[in-house]
């Protein structure tokens, strides 16, 4: 790993994937390539890098795509509105957005703002910036029951520093608690951001998260080695993402 290195992991607890047929074991990985991104089919403004493999791998249960602006056409645009087919969680990877969100409201974002729409809201697009780069995933599984209780204080010790964090849940026709231990959807979702800061280092210091249900990883800058279950040793770089299961332990 190297000193640059940052990382952005949500999880939802209480979320399993039904992998019947689908080949899908343990993680799945996508890396960034040079020809991952393509116009957007029905907003040009924007450019967009389809995670295929996630989608098919888990048997459409889980999609994911970054999008980001297409510097080829100039901002302001028409608003943008979608419908959520799933537990949608966002992660604003850098510039600004604007929002209007059924239920909740208009709402500004900005780099490393990370939120939650329950399924079946409409969200429009009103304004973003010209650098602005935005991961979206969409668990459209059917989740387990969610979880009133607090997260944990902690999510895992590491030689270095992190960030933790609930993420906002908006939308809907419920509003969400101040306190944030009541989420809605497939669990409990949770933000991790790790950073790496020198002269710490990550060299010959390895770090484990044992999670239950679901989690997915971003590799916002720098490179890392990931070793997982049943896939081996993964050499990540920026804009790798991934999806990982947490192993059944049933009869464990």
């Amino acid at each position: 790993m190297n000193p640059d290195l940052e990382v952005w992991i949500t999880r939802l607890p209480n979320y399993e994937l039904d992998c019947t047929g689908s080949g899908f074991a343990t993680a799945i990985f996508d890396h960034l390539h040079d020809d991952s991104f393509a116009v957007h089919p029905t907003f040009p403004a924007v450019l967009m890098r389809e995670i295929a493999a996630v989608e098919k791998q888990t048997a459409g249960q889980v999609s994911a795509r970054v999008l980001k602006a297409n510097p080829a056409v100039s901002w302001p645009q028409p608003p943008w509105r979608r419908l959520t087919e799933g537990t949608h969680v966002s992660l604003l990877r850098s510039g600004t957005t604007w929002f209007d969100i059924d239920g909740f409201g208009e709402e500004s974002f900005s780099t490393n703002d990370s939120w939650r729409i329950p399924t079946d809201v409409g969200h429009t697009l009103l304004e973003a910036s010209s650098d602005f780069e935005l991961l979206e995933i969409e668990f459209r599984g059917t989740p387990g029951q969610t979880t009133t209780s607090p997260p944990p204080d902690e999510v895992l010790t590491l030689y270095g520093s992190y960030s933790y964090r609930p993420i906002a849940s908006l939308g809907g026709s419920t509003p969400a608690p101040d306190d944030g231990t009541q989420l809605f959807g497939a669990g409990n979702a949770l933000s991790l951001k790790l950073h790496n800061h020198p002269p710490a280092g990550w060299a010959g210091c390895p770090w484990h998260l044992h999670e239950e249900g679901i989690q997915c990883g971003y590799l916002a800058t720098g490179s890392a080695q990931i070793e997982v279950e049943g896939v081996g040793l993964v050499e990540a770089k920026a804009g790798t993402f991934w999806l990982q299961q947490a192993r059944s332990t049933a009869g464990a």
